[in-house]
Parts: C-alpha cells; structure tokens; sequence
C-alpha cells in the first residue's frame, strides 16, 4: 500500500534539495530519518518533514491493514521547480542585477511493498477458513495462482482422456 506527500513552495533551489533527496533514495522510512536529522542541511529539514508526512498518511489511510513505520520505505522522491520569484538588486553606475528567488516542490511516495488488492484477497481466505470451509493456506493459493490451479486441472483432465480413449491428446500450446 502507497502512501504520498507532497510539501510545495519551498523557498529553496531544487539543486540544492536534490542533493539531500539523493541521500536517501530507495531507503527505509527509519533510516532515512536517521540520516537526516545528523544531515547539517537547511533542506534536510524539508525533506525529512515531507517523508514524515508520507509515513504519517500510510499509518493513518491504512490503520485496517495494521501498516507499521518499520515497515515502510521510499518508493519514489523527487524534487520538482516552483514558481520563480524576480529580484533586482541596484548595481553600480545606475545598473540593476536580476536576482533569481528559486522555489521548490518535493513529492514523497512511501509504500509497505504489499499490494492493496493481495491484501483483500487474503483477507477474504481468512474469512473463509474462518467459516471452517478451507485452511487458509489452501484458500490463498487458490485466490492467488488462479490460473496456475486453471492449469494444474486441465492437466487431470487430459490425463483422464488419455485413460478412457487411449489415444494422447494434444497439449496446448503456452501463450
């Protein structure tokens, strides 16, 4: 399950928030925290408050499927441009320099690596073993290999022509 954050109008360069994204990229929530909060940088601040309100979001959007922090990590971060703000600052001899006040956006995708649609499916083969029709083991491996159960039976059955009529019949092709 995903979780997103997005923390925008960041009144910093995107260079310089990319440099600390960089840092920790495909890293674990815990750790990337960690690494963060020894990181001597105005944007390591930025960014650890993005991925804590990824963290966050995936804790409280998903409290059925009990998500822990521990279990999360970055799936995606990245840093995009904000507006620019225009500046000038007055120079000798009546001139005037442009100064560039740089903005930035960065988005944060945390997930647990499972995905929301298994997660059902192996809920409702708790349910169902719970009624006492199946095991739970057996029910989530009907749910999950479909079609690998669609193979394995119309196996049997060529099997059981092959008894009957004695003659082989022909395999299907895979495709």
């Amino acid at each position: 399950m995903e979780a997103k954050a997005v923390e925008k109008y960041l009144s910093m360069s995107p260079r310089k928030v990319k440099y600390i994204i960089d840092m920790v990229k495909d890293k674990k929530v815990e750790e990337a925290m960690d690494i963060l909060t020894f990181t001597p940088r105005q944007a390591a601040e930025a960014v650890r408050k993005a991925i804590q309100s990824a963290s966050a979001n995936a804790m409280e959007n998903f409290k059925e499927y009990k998500v822990h922090q521990e279990d999360l990590f970055i799936k995606e971060i990245f840093v995009t441009e904000g507006p620019t703000l225009k500046r000038f600052k007055p120079r000798a001899r009546g001139k005037a320099d442009r100064i560039l006040k740089r903005s930035s956006h960065i988005t944060v995708f945390v997930t647990d690596g499972k995905d929301k649609a298994i997660v059902e499916k192996e809920r409702a083969a708790k349910k169902k073993a719970a009624k006492g029709k199946v095991t739970v083991e057996k029910a989530t491996k009907e749910k999950v290999t479909k079609g690998k159960v669609v193979k394995e039976k119309a196996a049997k059955v060529n099997i059981a022509k092959e008894r009957v009529t004695g003659k082989t019949v022909k395999k299907e092709a895979k495709g």
